[in-house]
């Protein structure tokens, strides 16, 4: 599965979290679902992909931005 592919899948899921819970989903918890199918990551890999994503998503944007992309 072409990485591309799994980073959009992952990025949707942290955004699905966010929307779901009003927060950001914890590095253990996105680890947890990152080591799963459908994206079968590593727990290293996993962790880079939290910390890039959270970064992008959350502290990486306005508070204006951060209220639409929860809705």
């Amino acid at each position: 599965q072409p990485s591309g592919t799994k980073s959009a899948m992952a990025v949707s899921w942290f955004k699905e979290v966010i929307a779901k819970t009003g927060k950001p989903p914890g590095r253990g918890e996105f680890i947890q679902a990152m080591t799963q199918p459908p994206f079968s990551m590593t727990p290293a890999g996993a962790s880079t992909y939290h910390a890039k994503i959270k970064k992008a998503l959350v502290e990486g944007m306005s508070f204006t931005d951060y209220l639409l992309l929860v809705g």
